[in-house]
């Protein structure tokens, strides 16, 4: 009975001394927690840096802010500029044509409207004369700016003259007879006297013109270096309107249209001497494309030109050839193999590079090469190109 007794009491007490042991636990967690909190709090509250009060006034650096606005003006400035020359996918300046395409440059020719001053200013000529000067009168330019189809930059352009003129007298697009003294007439010059350094070899230069694909000015171009040619060089020269697609020489020229060069590429009755047209009793012929609104001309009939030229050849220093925009017709690559120079136009800021660079390719040309660089801006004309060369108040145009 005493054994059960005592049993009992030794569980009794081995309990209460555990909860005793736990109670002293709790006790001591409870103080540990107690002490850490206070320790967290103090430390959140500790001055670091006493504050002191300032004893005298503070104020911005202007100079410095100034400075840093400058720079990163200048900075963004340069980087826009970057980017849009990156971006940009035509041609500006002949350098670059130079350098991105590797062939030489013939002329720089600046916009049309250096040479006429715009639509305020007026254009005198002599009626069907170009000599005349006593019954000359002035004509102002009603379809000045007047929009042609671009080509291939979504542009179009503005730069060729689309006026009413006297019947038989040449367009205003050939501005070495209406402004000889302009920047334009002397880029002309230009490319007529590096032309004429390339052909020192031969007593007959064939000259292909033209340019990636149409309103690049290819025709205007043809006809005013021609005219430079034959006016300021003494060169025998004859035109040959090869574009049967779009001929425009014979508008430019002033001349009738029909008979023309299809009349002999087809043997219709129409004989060589007929068909061509002295212009201003100059060294200068044309010979204009002719009738096209039947039927299209066919290649085979085409390679017939070839021998008219080494006929020709004999009789002329230069024939120009006004042949087709490249792309995307075929028959430039029947034209270039006619010639012995080949001058493509490219007009400025608009025609896109990779347009020139397909051309190129495809036609492949292994005779001489030069570029004539038209429609070249105001801004962005040299100072040295504009206005006019040796100029005398109030003389007469030629």
């Amino acid at each position: 009975m005493r054994e059960q007794q005592l049993a009992g009491l030794t569980r009794d007490y081995d309990n209460m001394q555990r909860n005793y042991q736990g109670l002293l636990d709790r006790r001591l967690n409870a103080r540990l927690a107690e002490s850490l909190e206070k320790r967290q709090k103090g430390e959140q509250f500790r001055v670091i840096d006493p504050a002191h009060f300032p004893t005298f006034p503070e104020s911005p650096d202007v100079m410095k802010i100034m400075m840093l606005a400058l720079f990163a003006g200048c900075g963004l400035g340069f980087g826009t500029a970057i980017v849009i020359e990156t971006m940009r996918s035509s041609f500006r300046y002949g350098d670059e044509v130079e350098r991105l395409l590797g062939i030489p440059i013939l002329a720089e020719v600046p916009s049309y409207q250096s040479a006429f001053g715009g639509v305020s200013r007026a254009l005198s000529f002599g009626g069907t004369s170009s000599t005349s000067t006593s019954s000359s009168r002035h004509t102002p330019l009603p379809g000045w700016g007047k929009t042609t189809p671009g080509n291939g930059n979504g542009k179009g352009k503005k730069d060729v003259l689309v006026v009413d003129r006297a019947p038989g007298t040449p367009d205003w697009n050939l501005v070495m007879k209406w402004r000889p003294l302009s920047a334009v007439a002397e880029q002309y010059r230009v490319a007529a006297t590096r032309l004429a350094l390339m052909s020192t070899e031969r007593k007959c230069s064939v000259v292909v013109v033209t340019s990636s694909v149409k309103g690049e000015g290819k025709t205007a171009t043809a006809l005013n270096v021609g005219y430079a040619l034959a006016h300021d060089l003494g060169k025998r020269t004859l035109m040959i309107d090869c574009d049967f697609k779009q001929p425009r020489l014979n508008v430019y020229a002033g001349v009738s249209a029909d008979p023309g060069l299809s009349s002999v590429l087809q043997e219709i009755g129409s004989s060589m001497e007929s068909c061509i047209h002295q212009l201003d009793e100059s060294p200068l012929w044309i010979l204009p494309a002719g009738s096209v609104s039947v039927r299209p001309i066919e290649l085979f009939k085409i390679k017939r030109l070839e021998a008219l030229l080494t006929e020709l050849r004999e009789r002329f220093d230069f024939i120009i050839l006004d042949a087709p925009p490249i792309l995307p017709l075929a028959d430039m690559n029947v034209f270039v193999s006619m010639g012995d120079i080949l001058a493509l136009v490219i007009r400025s800021e608009e025609t896109r590079t990779d347009i020139v660079q397909k051309a190129l390719k495809a036609l492949r040309p292994a005779n001489q090469t030069g570029i004539i660089l038209t429609g070249i801006q105001a801004n962005e004309t040299p100072y040295y190109m504009k206005g006019e060369h040796y100029a005398v108040p109030n003389s007469p145009t030629r």
